[in-house]
């Protein structure tokens, strides 16, 4: 997320992409961050995914750290991982 102020939130957008010739389906998106959630929406179901990444408003001063859990129905690769990170807060130069 970069640097972030206080109170202001981000949200980012990834692109997840299945090249397999298996449909794949995302089953869920959890964080290690309770400040942190995401949620996935089809592009081309089954082959592409739009996963879209918030940093809530509440997130407290000073770096957040953690990991996203993508779980998919793919027997081969039931679990993607995905670190986050960002500091919330100002700085004077």
């Amino acid at each position: 997320f970069g640097i972030v102020k206080p109170g202001q939130g981000a949200t980012r957008i990834l692109r997840l992409t299945n090249s397999g010739s298996r449909e794949l389906k995302v089953l869920g998106i959890s964080s290690s961050d309770a400040g942190v959630t995401a949620s996935a929406e089809p592009v081309k179901p089954g082959h592409e995914f739009r996963i879209t990444v918030e940093l809530h408003k509440s997130a407290p001063d000073g770096q957040v750290r953690g990991e996203l859990k993508i779980k998919t129905d793919d027997p081969t690769q039931q679990t993607l991982d995905g670190p986050f990170y960002c500091i919330v807060g100002q700085f004077k130069i």
